[in-house]
């Protein structure tokens, strides 16, 4: 896909193929902790089967392509609502301008008013759980491995970069 937007190869040079990943499964006080799945040097086309590629590089790059192509990105205003036309779509901005569009898409997060308005219903779920993402720097080479460990309370994974 970031060949087809013709990105790849901007991206490339800060990405880092992953060239395992080891899956386990144990309960936190197994002592030995079984490999329950892994890839290894998988290949789509010659290539690594996945990369890990700093947010700053993709977005950078997708924002890049999107002006390209023509596409207006817009920041620090909200779409708030929208009235449906036969062949288009005229969308409400907070700073109340209009802009009229063939296509609206709602990607405004998890309490999208755009999706709301549309009266698409959504399902969620509480797990109770929270996420730590961090950035760390690995003491000896981790040749491409990522791991990722099922743990009772929740997973942990770790990736190389």
């Amino acid at each position: 896909m970031l060949d087809v937007l013709g990105i790849w190869s901007e991206i490339e040079p800060e990405a880092e193929p992953i060239k395992r990943m080891v899956i386990t499964d144990p309960k936190t006080a197994d002592p030995v902790r079984p490999v329950f799945l892994t890839f290894e040097d998988e290949k789509v086309e010659g290539r690594p089967f996945a990369h890990m590629v700093p947010n700053v590089a993709l977005v950078g790059a997708l924002r890049r392509a999107a002006g390209e192509l023509g596409v207006e990105i817009r920041q620090s205003t909200v779409a708030q609502d929208f009235k449906s036309g036969d062949h288009s779509v005229s969308v409400t901005l907070t700073n109340g301008e209009t802009i009229d569009a063939r296509l609206l898409v709602a990607c405004d997060g998890v309490r999208s008013k755009l999706r709301d308005a549309a009266g698409i219903k959504t399902v969620d779920f509480d797990y109770g759980q929270s996420g730590i993402v961090t950035t760390v720097e690995h003491e000896r080479p981790h040749d491409g491995t990522a791991e990722e460990h099922f743990l009772p309370a929740g997973p942990f994974a770790t990736s190389c970069r």
